[in-house]
């Protein structure tokens, strides 16, 4: 024996009943305002291309910064109290750049152009906030390629010593940095 197919309408419902007429009208009612979702599909942008790389931005990415000749040891000559006091954080900061959310390129720039502007006007003890990064040991980018930015000429010729920050500038992700006195003309 055939089972006769029912239509949509007259349809029995999950536990085995059918609609009464005021159930299907009301049905009806809620339906005919209904649209169907449409079949939009998501388009994903094509990722940007690489960056080229020149050969100087080679040499200077296989260039690895001479760290025996540092300027992150404190220097024979310079006054050891001074050194200590901004390790330590005891010597007020003059000016500070936060180089979050910047990409590599923008806080290098930043950090340069900080480092002068700094330089220029006098100051001698700055703070530079580069991030501990996401993830585990020593893995934020800023915050290894800040000393590698340091030690790099022109900013080399305007500092002093750099030391890590007392915990309350900052601590593992920024940078207390000591500067040259401006020069008289």
């Amino acid at each position: 024996m055939m089972k006769k197919k029912q239509s949509k309408k007259n349809a029995p419902l999950s536990n085995g009943r059918s609609l009464n007429p005021d159930e299907a009208a009301l049905w009806k009612s809620v339906t005919d305002n209904v649209k169907p979702l449409s079949n939009h599909i998501k388009t994903i942008k094509q990722p940007t291309p690489a960056q080229t790389i020149t050969p100087t931005m080679a040499k200077e990415i296989k260039r690895p910064t001479n760290y025996h000749n540092s300027i992150n040891e404190i220097p024979p000559k310079s006054d050891w109290r001074t050194a200590r006091n901004l390790r330590k954080g005891k010597i007020s900061v003059e000016a500070r750049l936060d180089l979050h959310g910047m990409i590599q390129s923008e806080a290098h720039k930043a950090l340069s152009g900080f480092i002068n502007s700094s330089h220029e006007t006098g100051r001698r003890y700055v703070l530079v906030i580069t991030g501990k990064g996401r993830g585990g040991v020593s893995s934020g980018v800023l915050r290894s390629m800040t000393p590698r930015w340091l030690n790099q000429s022109p900013n080399r010729d305007k500092i002093i010593s750099y030391t890590q920050a007392a915990p309350r500038d900052g601590g593992e992700g920024a940078l207390y940095i000591l500067l040259k006195k401006k020069r008289k003309c």
